[in-house]
């Protein structure tokens, strides 16, 4: 993490700051140390253009006909360029910055701060209308990707080498979260910086196989969640033939030096950890659902990974992935519910099956019950919901990875190399995880 220097110049960044009513509680956490503009001014051209967005945004005028897409035109540009110099930067492609670390941040307070220059127009001057809201809403589908993914590069390897398989995968990655319990705007988020790195990537198998990867990037908001949006962002890369990838594989992170496979995921949400508040400081009800199964999806109250299992390999620490079947279907923890498994664990053999039944309710999955876990969940239940209703279709792999926490260069590095040669092993799996026990 480099060193933080709040004597930088920011003069050239006309900030708005002083508008601290335009802020949520999300936002208002850019006016502290180290600030947004911090983060932001460690990288020039990054810096430059949000003040060109600023200076293109404030010389609107506050009225017209069609001030609702000028403001829209502006912010698809820059949306999308302020997420291709995220990359950038988390790729370590911006040279003329004096740090070796790959960083997450910078795009994170980036689309902070664009979001409150955003609303400091007139048109944006009532966020309850409609307009504004499709506006904000167009800033975050530009700045996390979620309209951007593109596997043309699959598509041509595939049409140039007919004999090779070639795989579309996407990962799904987090904002920086905890600010409330770190009383700091330092956090980063190692799955951001591991997903977005690989975005755009080739990664290949000694035979010349290739998985293309896309990465999107999600927020750490109960709101935007129940919104929908991971299924709007996700939906058709499950469900529609020209759009449907081979492998949706969601990534947070987790405390402790192992890098884990998830097993299970669960319908509830629980607040009983000080972690389990979101970015705008919002809880919900402790063992609440996250959404409304239909009265014939009793047995989806929880899911499976399907992800391959050759992804697990060994070695130790931050070079291995291990299977996590910890699960707890009673919000009281106890010896008959509340089963931890070592990755070897054949779970017949504990008697899971006779704990664990679907139609049962399960307090915490294996990546406990906070936006991690439902992630997962989501993204399974449209897997889920989708093969039920296309008979055509058996099979569809997704499942959720929790990194370790730790952002030292040397385990991003680790841990990034880990990623790929799983990646690069699951080209040519045979055997899936699937939804028996």
């Amino acid at each position: 993490m480099p060193i933080i220097n709040e004597e930088l110049n920011y003069s050239s960044l006309t900030s708005h700051s002083q508008f601290t009513g335009l802020r949520n509680h999300e936002e208002s956490r850019g006016l502290r140390r180290p600030s947004e503009d911090y983060y932001i001014g460690l990288h020039k051209d990054l810096k430059n253009v949000i003040n060109e967005f600023e200076n293109k945004i404030q010389a609107l005028p506050n009225t017209g006909s069609d001030l609702f897409n000028q403001l829209k035109d502006i912010i698809d540009d820059y949306g999308s360029q302020v997420f291709d110099m995220g990359i950038s930067i988390i790729k370590n492609e911006d040279k003329k910055v004096n740090q070796n670390t790959q960083d997450d941040r910078p795009l994170y307070w980036a689309r902070i701060k664009m979001s409150v220059i955003l609303k400091t127009h007139n048109f944006l001057s009532d966020l309850t209308l409609q307009t504004s809201k499709d506006l904000i809403k167009i800033l975050e589908q530009k700045s996390r990707n979620y309209t951007g993914m593109n596997f043309a590069k699959a598509n041509n390897y595939a049409k140039d080498n007919p004999n090779k398989i070639v795989k579309k995968y996407i990962l799904t990655c987090f904002d920086p979260f905890g600010f409330k319990n770190s009383n700091s705007n330092s956090n980063s988020n190692l799955s951001a910086i591991i997903a977005l790195s690989l975005h755009g990537e080739k990664i290949l198998d000694n035979s010349k196989n290739a998985c293309f990867i896309q990465a999107v990037i999600f927020p750490i908001r109960y709101k935007d969640f129940d919104e929908g949006v991971i299924e709007e962002t996700l939906e058709k890369y499950i469900i529609s033939e020209n759009d449907r990838v081979d492998m949706i594989i969601s990534t947070s992170v987790k405390s402790g030096l192992v890098n884990f496979i998830d097993r299970f995921a669960t319908i509830k949400r629980g607040n009983r950890n000080i972690w389990f508040i979101d970015n705008n400081n919002k809880e919900v009800d402790d063992n609440s659902d996250c959404l409304e199964l239909k009265p014939n999806e009793s047995e989806f109250k929880w899911l499976q990974t399907t992800l391959p299992k050759n992804l697990i390999n060994s070695g130790i620490f931050y070079n291995d992935f291990q299977l996590r079947q910890n699960f707890q279907k009673g919000i009281i923890s106890s010896k008959n519910d509340d089963l931890n498994f070592s990755s070897s664990t054949d779970l017949a053999k504990r008697n899971a099956i006779n704990l664990l039944k679907k139609g049962d309710g399960m307090y915490k999955a294996s990546g406990n019950n906070f936006l991690s876990n439902e992630v997962f969940y989501r993204i399974g239940l449209m897997r889920e919901r989708f093969l039920r209703e296309d008979s055509s279709i058996s099979f569809f792999s997704s499942g959720h990875i929790h990194l370790t926490m730790d952002t030292f260069d040397t385990t991003k590095k680790t841990v990034s190399t880990t990623i790929k040669k799983s990646l690069s092993r699951s080209l040519t799996a045979q055997d899936y995880f699937d939804n028996s026990l």
